[in-house]
C-alpha cells in the first residue's frame, strides 16, 4: 500500500466513525424519524456507510414542503439562525443553522482560501444578497475565517460597484461569474477606461453558478487577475468545495460530507470521471442534517491525489436539470455550450434558443466574428446534434438583468 492509499483509507475510516456516531442524530430529527419509520428502517439497519443504499433519498420537494423545525433536532434556544435558499428553482426554503455549522463552514473555507494565497492585507467586496438567502452570509464567514476584511455591499449596479472600487483598496471580489463580466463591460464601454488605473483586483472568488473555462479565460485576461471557482449548496453551505492553484477540480471536504455520485436513471454509483448526480450525507451535528440528499447537481468526481498535495476528492460541477437539454440520449449543459460560444469574438451575453427544429444563437458580435461565424455554427451543431443559425444583435441590446440567466431557451424536455 502506497502513502496515498494509506491516507485515503484513514480518511474513509474517519468518515465511517463520524457516520456511525451521527446516526442517532438523524433519528432524533422529526423529519427523518418519520421518513425512516415509513420505510421500515430502524437504527439497527444503518450501522455503516455501506448501509446507506438501504436509505431512501431525500428530495428538494420534501424539504420545501416541510417546516424548518421538523428538519432539525435542535431546541429553539440552540438555534444560531434561520436562512433560506436563493429561490432560483422555486419558493425559497428555510433552513435552521447551528453554531457548529458556522464553525465547520469557517474551517472548510479557511482550508480552501489557504490555497488562494490571500492574507489579512487583502480586502474583499461581497456582491451577493445579504438578507434571508444564505449565500451572502456564507461569503462573510469565508473571509472572517482567513482574517480578511470585507465590504458587504450586496447586489449593486455597476456604477455603485465601480465607485467602491475607486474609493477603497479592494483586492478581492466575491460574486457570480456573469456579474464580473458585466462589471468589466460597464467599465470598458462607459468611457471610463481610466478607472482601471485605480482598480487593484487580485482575485475573483466565484460561486452561485457554473464557471466555464471560456468565461474564466476572458475574465482573467480582461481584468488581468486570477479567478477561482467555489461550489456551495444552500442545504449545506458555501463554499463546501473550492479550487487550488492548479484549478483542476474543486476540493471537497470528505471529512464533513459523504458524497455519492449516482446515475440519474439507475440510481447506482458511477465510476470516477463519469457524470452523475451528487447525493449528500452530512457527518456532523448540523442544524438541518442531510441524509442521502438528492441535490440535482450534476458533477464528476476525481479521487486521485491533486498536484497540490491534497488527498481529498475533487469534483467538477456542470449544472442542474434546468441548465441542460437532452438530445438523442445525450445531456448537454449550458456550461458545455458556453465553452464553445465564448471562444469566439463576441460580447459575453448570448442566448441559445430552440424553435421548429432549429437552434438560434443570439449573439453580439465583434467585427472579426464574421470570419469565424460558420466555424462556430458547425461546432455548436456538432455539440447539439441540431442545425444552428446565428442571430446577430447590436452590442448592448441583449438582456443583462438576470444574475443567473437561463442560456438554453425553448428546448423541449427531450429531443
Amino acid at each position: 500500500m502506497n502513502k496515498f492509499e494509506s491516507v485515503v483509507n484513514k480518511a474513509f475510516d474517519f468518515q465511517e466513525n463520524r457516520f456511525s456516531s451521527i446516526i442517532p442524530y438523524f433519528f432524533s430529527t422529526p423529519f427523518y424519524k418519520r421518513k425512516l419509520e415509513e420505510a421500515g428502517i430502524t437504527q439497527k439497519h444503518i450501522r455503516c456507510l455501506a448501509d446507506l443504499s438501504k436509505v431512501p433519498f431525500t428530495y428538494k420537494n420534501e424539504v420545501r414542503n416541510s417546516s424548518p423545525f421538523e428538519r432539525t433536532p435542535l431546541k429553539k434556544e440552540d438555534i444560531y439562525a434561520i436562512f433560506s435558499s436563493g429561490g432560483t428553482s422555486g419558493n425559497p426554503t428555510l433552513y435552521v443553522w447551528s453554531e457548529e455549522d458556522v464553525v465547520i463552514l469557517k474551517e472548510v473555507a479557511k482550508n480552501i482560501f489557504f490555497h488562494f494565497n490571500v492574507n489579512p492585507t487583502d480586502m474583499a467586496l461581497i456582491l451577493a444578497p445579504l438578507s434571508l438567502p444564505v449565500m451572502g452570509h456564507c461569503m462573510i464567514h469565508q473571509y472572517e475565517a482567513s482574517g480578511i476584511s470585507f465590504v458587504p455591499l450586496g447586489p449593486a449596479d455597476p456604477e455603485t460597484v465601480t465607485s467602491f472600487l475607486q474609493q477603497l483598496p479592494i483586492t478581492l471580489i466575491a460574486t457570480l461569474p456573469v456579474v464580473a463580466s458585466r462589471l468589466y463591460e460597464f467599465i470598458r464601454y462607459s468611457q471610463k477606461a481610466e478607472i482601471n488605473e485605480n482598480i487593484k483586483i487580485k482575485q475573483f472568488h466565484f460561486g452561485g453558478d457554473y464557471l466555464s473555462n471560456a468565461r474564466r479565460t476572458r475574465l482573467q485576461t480582461n481584468w488581468n487577475t486570477n479567478c477561482y471557482d467555489l461550489y456551495g449548496i444552500s442545504e449545506i453551505f458555501g463554499p463546501v468545495a473550492g479550487e487550488c492553484e492548479f484549478k483542476n477540480g474543486l476540493h471537497f471536504p470528505d471529512e464533513y460530507v459523504y458524497i455519492e455520485v449516482l446515475d440519474p436513471i439507475t440510481k447506482l454509483p458511477v465510476p470516477d470521471g463519469e457524470q452523475g448526480v451528487a447525493v449528500y450525507t452530512t457527518l456532523w451535528r448540523k442544524g438541518f442534517p442531510l441524509l442521502r440528499y438528492w441535490s440535482d447537481d450534476y458533477i464528476t468526481r476525481d479521487s486521485h491525489q491533486c498536484q497540490c498535495g491534497q488527498t481529498s476528492s475533487r469534483i467538477t460541477y456542470y449544472g442542474r436539470p434546468l441548465d441542460c437539454v437532452k438530445i438523442k440520449d445525450k445531456t448537454v449543459f449550458a456550461k458545455n455550450v458556453e465553452e464553445v460560444v465564448l471562444k469566439y469574438p463576441l460580447n459575453d451575453e448570448y442566448f441559445i434558443k430552440y424553435e421548429n427544429g432549429y437552434v438560434y444563437a443570439e449573439v453580439e458580435p465583434m467585427p472579426e466574428f464574421l470570419v469565424l461565424e460558420s466555424e462556430m455554427k458547425d461546432e455548436l451543431s456538432e455539440l447539439l446534434h441540431l442545425p444552428v443559425e446565428v442571430t446577430r444583435k447590436i452590442p448592448g441590446t441583449l438582456p443583462r438583468t438576470e444574475i443567473k440567466p437561463k442560456r438554453l431557451i425553448g428546448f423541449p424536455q427531450d429531443l
